[in-house]
């Protein structure tokens, strides 16, 4: 029995060391194959990269000739644009060189007929001015000759105002002077009547004082 326990646990023992190295050789096979995938993977990959670089590389050089083609497609339209404005420019030029002139004839036609027009209007702006500097001076005449009536009018006025309010003035003075006289002379009856009563006290006193001492 110890001897069939032994062979069966060295049975175990040497189905699990083949176990273990079927896992690490069946590893090692998973491991590589990955490795060759990967290998395989980063190949493709460089290989897309360099494709890629190429198409883009041939795109680029493209993509210059296009744009060279559009330089000079760009710089002859704009030889062309230059051509042609100078043109356009030049004909402006003439044509400004022709309405300018046309412009000055008729200006100086316009000042010539302004000139004539301004002349007139002066004329009969003068003619008009001398009219109403007449008329003025006739209605100015006659209105200083009726200021000066006027003024000789309420000169006369004021002088017979002042005549009346100085006659009514010396008449209110001499009635004023009237009334202080008569009014002074009222105080001196009215002064002499109390002396007069007071010596007539006095000398009744005196014959009382007379009678008394007999």
């Amino acid at each position: 029995e110890r001897l069939t326990k032994e062979s069966e646990e060295k049975r175990l023992e040497e189905e699990r060391i083949a176990i273990e190295e079927a896992k690490r050789i069946e590893e090692e096979k998973r491991l590589e194959e990955e490795r060759l995938a990967r290998e395989e993977e980063e190949r493709k990959l460089e290989e897309e990269r360099r494709e890629a670089e190429r198409i883009a590389e041939e795109k680029r050089l493209e993509a210059e000739r296009v744009a060279r083609e559009a330089e000079e497609k760009r710089v002859e339209e704009e030889r062309l644009a230059r051509e042609a404005e100078e043109k356009r420019l030049e004909e402006e030029r003439l044509e400004a060189e022709r309405l300018a002139k046309e412009a000055e004839l008729k200006r100086i036609e316009e000042e010539r007929l302004a000139k004539e027009a301004e002349e007139a209007r002066l004329e009969k702006e003068r003619v008009e001015a001398e009219r109403i500097a007449e008329e003025k001076r006739l209605e100015e005449e006659r209105l200083a000759k009726e200021e000066a009536e006027r003024l000789a009018k309420e000169a006369e006025e004021k002088r017979l105002q002042e005549e009346r309010i100085a006659r009514e003035e010396e008449a209110k003075r001499i009635e004023e002077e009237k009334r202080l006289e008569e009014e002074r002379l009222a105080r001196e009856a009215a002064e002499r009547k109390l002396e007069e009563e007071r010596i007539a006290k006095e000398e009744e006193e005196r014959r009382l004082e007379e009678e008394r001492l007999e």
